[in-house]
């Protein structure tokens, strides 16, 4: 019996062994690295929501990350900014709309000087027939002038147009 005994101890002892051995393997490989990156995202929303100081390194004092603001600075740095950006869109709403009503008073002008030039172009016509028209006008007149004096020889030729 006793080596029964002796043999159930080995047993029991490789066993425990075996046990002790697959629950370091099952810790190393599977459980450890999980709960790791299970702590790192915690700590990540610790981080997020109450902020932390900036990380340097204690040997040779260099920064390796930057301070990261908590939420509640982050938010109000966004609204601020909302409200510059609000600000500025409505700068550019009335800039547009300043835009829009010197174009459409430039069409009127436009419009205007068109209309102007239509009719310079009409009197400048008007006053050259005018002109034409004066002097045989006066031509006439004086022929006419002539006629009722008698004196038929001092009758002059109208002006031919010169056109």
């Amino acid at each position: 019996m006793t080596d029964l005994s002796q043999l159930n101890d080995r047993l029991q002892l490789v066993l425990t062994l075996g046990a002790v051995l697959a629950l370091f393997v099952t810790w190393t490989r599977f459980i450890r690295p999980r709960g790791r990156r299970l702590w790192a995202k915690v700590v990540g929303i610790f981080d997020a929501i109450l902020g932390r100081e900036e990380i340097t390194d204690s040997i040779t004092g260099e920064r390796i990350s930057p301070a990261l603001p908590g939420i509640g600075a982050r938010m109000a740095t966004q609204e601020a900014g909302l409200a510059q950006q609000g600000n500025r869109l409505e700068r550019l709403t009335q800039t547009v709309e300043t835009l829009a009503r010197v174009v459409e008073h430039q069409a009127r002008l436009d419009k205007v000087a068109e209309d102007h030039e239509k009719r310079i172009t009409a009197l400048e016509k008007w006053q050259v027939e005018r002109i034409f028209a004066r002097e045989e006008s006066t031509a006439a007149w004086r022929a006419m002038e002539a006629a009722h004096k008698g004196n038929s020889d001092t009758i002059e030729e109208p002006l031919e147009d010169q056109s």
